[in-house]
């Protein structure tokens, strides 16, 4: 049976999830915070904008015993922001795509929406928009209405280490 308790941090526009699975609580790292201008990693967020940000690390070991985690947290942080109109409209979410061979080891050094971005850029010729909605973060945000993909070149150049991009609902 799979249990998650939602801890929001209200300063921070933030929720942090912790995980229980078989009554054992497990270790994860699983945070979606909205993001503003001011956000801490200097994302691209225009002004009065809110773009959604999930630092989501789930281990193989739990993904191996249930699926779909990812996609109940985000479900639940985009249904919680949208019920709570204080912390303003969610108008995107953010994929942050890393190469990082101690933090994802278990995923052969990078993470799985990376893997999947590169592998579709190769079989589109390139098509940065069409591979960013082969990963699951660009079929959660087509889902859920951010049907544009948004990158910068200059200040965020896609490499084959890191991916910046955001989904959102209007060009």
């Amino acid at each position: 049976m799979l249990y998650y308790n939602i801890s929001p941090n209200l300063r921070q526009n933030k929720l942090v999830y912790s995980l229980k699975l078989n009554n054992t609580k497990r270790n994860v790292n699983l945070e979606v915070t909205l993001f503003d201008k001011s956000n801490p990693y200097n994302l691209p967020v225009k002004e009065g904008k809110k773009i959604l940000y999930g630092d989501l690390f789930i281990p193989t070991k739990i993904t191996d015993e249930v699926a779909g985690i990812g996609k109940i947290v985000l479900d639940d942080s985009l249904s919680f922001f949208k019920n709570h109109p204080n912390f303003g409209s969610v108008d995107g979410n953010f994929g942050v795509w890393l190469k990082d061979d101690d933090l994802y080891k278990s995923y052969g050094g990078q993470s799985v929406n990376l893997r999947k971005f590169w592998e579709a850029m190769t079989k589109s010729n390139n098509d940065v928009e069409l591979s960013a909605f082969e990963t699951f973060t660009g079929k959660w945000a087509k889902d859920n209405g951010f049907t544009t993909v948004w990158y910068d070149p200059v200040n965020f150049p896609l490499t084959k280490e890191t991916v910046i991009l955001k989904f959102i609902k209007e060009k």
